[in-house]
C-alpha cells in the first residue's frame, strides 16, 4: 500500500526506539529547565523523563502524520484571527443581550480525514465564531452554531481546506 498522509502502518521497532529516544530527551531538557539544571535532581530526572516517555509511546505511538511546514507557517495567522475573532464574538454575545442567537446543529463530513487531522479540526473548529463542536462520531462532526445565520458552512469549508493542507491532503482528495 503506498504511503500517503492518509495511511498509518504499525511502528516499526526503529521508529519506537527513535520516538523513545527523541521524547526521553524531550522530557529531559523540560526536566532540567524546571529544576534550573540542579544537579541533585538528575537520578531522578533521568528515571522521570524515561518513564513520561515509556508512556507518551505506550499512548500515541509512532508513525504520526507529517505536518507540512510551509502549511504551518501559513495556518498561524489564520489562527491567530479565528481566535481574536471567536473572543470578540463571545465577548460582543456576553455583553449585548440584543445580539440575536438562533442556534443550530450542525454535521460536517469528516471521513475523507485521517484520525489526527480530524482531531486538530475538531479542537480548532470551536475557534471558529459562535461554534462549538458537540460530538465527533464515525465520519461526522456535529457542532453548535450558536446562530443559523452565521456563514457556518463557509468557515467549516475554509478550515477543512486549511487543516487538510497541514497533512498534505489536497482538496481533490476531499471526498
Amino acid at each position: 500500500m503506498p504511503s500517503t498522509p492518509l495511511s498509518r502502518h504499525a511502528a516499526t521497532t526503529l521508529e519506537l526506539a527513535s520516538a523513545l529516544l527523541l521524547r526521553s530527551l524531550a522530557f529531559g531538557v523540560a526536566w532540567w529547565a524546571v529544576t534550573e539544571g540542579a544537579i541533585g535532581s538528575l537520578v531522578f530526572g533521568v528515571i522521570a523523563s524515561v518513564a513520561a516517555a515509556l508512556a507518551s509511546v505506550a499512548l500515541l505511538p509512532p508513525p504520526w502524520p507529517r505536518v507540512r511546514l510551509t502549511a504551518l507557517i501559513a495556518f498561524v495567522p489564520y489562527f491567530l484571527v479565528q481566535s481574536v475573532a471567536g473572543g470578540l464574538d463571545v465577548v460582543r454575545r456576553a455583553f449585548s443581550p440584543a445580539v440575536p442567537a438562533d442556534p443550530v446543529l450542525v454535521t460536517h463530513a469528516v471521513g475523507h480525514m485521517g484520525k489526527a487531522e480530524r482531531i486538530v479540526f475538531t479542537l480548532i473548529v470551536n475557534l471558529i465564531p459562535g461554534t462549538l463542536s458537540t460530538r465527533l462520531e464515525d465520519e461526522h462532526l456535529t457542532l453548535h452554531a450558536i446562530d443559523r445565520a452565521l456563514p457556518v458552512a463557509a468557515s467549516l469549508a475554509t478550515l477543512d481546506a486549511r487543516v487538510g493542507a497541514l497533512f498534505g491532503r489536497t482538496s481533490r482528495e476531499a471526498t
